[in-house]
């Protein structure tokens, strides 16, 4: 009788995870974690270059934070992947008048 109730426990437990992975309990969203994106920009002469660039970027989904310098021509963008794209974020700078150059991360 012992032999049957730790089965049923055991299989209940089995159960249960199989059901927490299958709905995604414990899993990330990687996803959703936040990135660093650096943008080499061409074409930034001032300060404000560098809020036009800011103002429009930091309005795309997915956007959590935008720091953009004309001195050293680079914007370096927070955001998560699930919001916005790279290329989104290229895209927005470009629209603007500016050319990316160079992006890593």
């Amino acid at each position: 009788m012992e032999f049957k109730r730790i089965a049923a426990t055991l299989a209940g437990i089995a159960l249960a995870i199989t059901v927490m992975i299958g709905c995604g309990v414990g899993a990330r969203d990687t996803d959703n974690e936040p990135v660093t994106g650096t943008f080499d920009v061409a074409g930034m002469t001032c300060g404000s270059c560098e809020e036009a660039i800011v103002q429009t970027v930091g309005q795309l989904d997915g956007v959590d934070m935008v720091e953009s310098r004309h001195e050293t021509g680079r914007t370096t963008v927070l955001y998560r992947p699930a919001g916005v794209t790279r290329e989104a974020i290229v895209e927005a700078i470009e629209g603007l008048g500016y050319s990316v150059v160079n992006s890593e991360g």
